[in-house]
């Protein structure tokens, strides 16, 4: 037998270790066709080491190509149009954080622009319910904000639906919206799954979208079609912050009848449904949860209700002694 000459151990780096295990050819024991239990066996074996190399490549999947260096990543908590967001923790004191990755691959010279905005607006921001970004991490293969982590469930996962629940969600997001109203801010992308909930605590999050508008009107057309405002749908109408609180109206109505209040088979019909805007009442809701829900969805952007005016809404500052679940 020959002797291999000695050669050092060499550490490999977690990707290099899944790549070599990916790389690594299957060793099937040679068979013959007069032995049929030996074939079977070798063929137990290959669907054994083709259903590992496919668990490790979905493991692989699920983490950004590159690491940093002082988080551990634990896995995928979303993906959007323009980027990823990972759970991971951080290495100095176990903190748990959230990662939104922007790939610089995929980047063009304005959607940098848009993440640079985006910096700026939540470098901003400090409130108990919107996501706080703790630190920037701008490398070779991508930019990334590193957020606090406000748990895995959003409001499309809500499980609680009673009307005094719904109620706390819906307090503390127009206490954000009011807020962001203060620094002149527009957050335009409003929705279920932008909105967190862990421990009864709301944080608002993904503000990509979001723009300081330094008082005057926008005319820029984007958001997430069941929940854009009429006066978005009207390109010749500029529009402001009563976009934010027509977005909330939808979740509050999505709440509470699990459905949105306009449909359409296609977006056309839908942005049809929308400029009518009539909507059927939810059945379980209050009298003064309706006439707060149609103060949210109305046409006319003057006479939408305000983030201030939400705050002294009797549905909100009364306790709902009548309406318990």
């Amino acid at each position: 037998m020959d002797i291999l000459p000695y050669q050092p151990r060499i550490a490999f780096t977690r990707t290099q270790r899944v790549r070599s295990m990916l790389q690594t050819p299957i060793s099937l024991p040679q068979t013959s066709s007069t032995n049929f239990n030996q074939q079977n066996q070798g063929q137990n074996q290959s669907n054994i080491q083709f259903k590992r190399n496919r668990q490790l490549r979905n493991s692989f999947s699920e983490l950004p190509g590159f690491q940093l260096k002082n988080y551990q990543f634990q896995g995928t908590l979303g993906k959007g149009q323009f980027a990823k967001v990972y759970k991971a923790q951080r290495k100095s004191d176990g903190l748990i954080v959230a990662i939104k990755v922007y790939e610089k691959c995929f980047l063009n010279m304005m959607r940098k622009q848009n993440i640079q905005r985006e910096i700026n607006i939540l470098n901003q921001l400090e409130h108990t319910n919107i996501i706080k970004l703790i630190e920037v991490v701008d490398n070779l293969r991508g930019i990334n904000l590193i957020m606090e982590y406000g748990g895995d469930e959003n409001l499309r996962d809500l499980s609680n639906r009673s009307e005094s629940n719904i109620k706390q969600i819906i307090r503390q997001m127009i206490r954000a919206l009011n807020y962001l109203q203060s620094k002149q801010i527009i957050h335009r992308d409003l929705k279920l799954d932008n909105v967190l909930i862990n421990n009864g605590v709301v944080k608002i999050i993904d503000f990509g979208f979001a723009v300081q508008t330094d008082g005057n009107k926008l005319s820029v057309f984007c958001g997430t079609p069941n929940y854009m405002a009429p006066e978005l749908l009207l390109k010749i109408v500029c529009y402001s912050y009563e976009v934010d609180m027509w977005a909330l109206g939808i979740i509050l109505y999505h709440l509470i009848a699990i459905a949105y209040p306009f449909k359409g088979k296609n977006e056309q019909e839908l942005y049809t449904c929308i400029k009518q805007g009539f909507y059927q009442r939810p059945q379980s809701i209050s009298e003064l949860g309706f006439q707060f829900l149609d103060k949210l969805l109305t046409n006319n952007p003057k006479k939408r209700i305000t983030a201030k005016e939400a705050l002294l809404h009797k549905w909100l500052i009364e306790p709902m002694i009548k309406y318990y679940d």
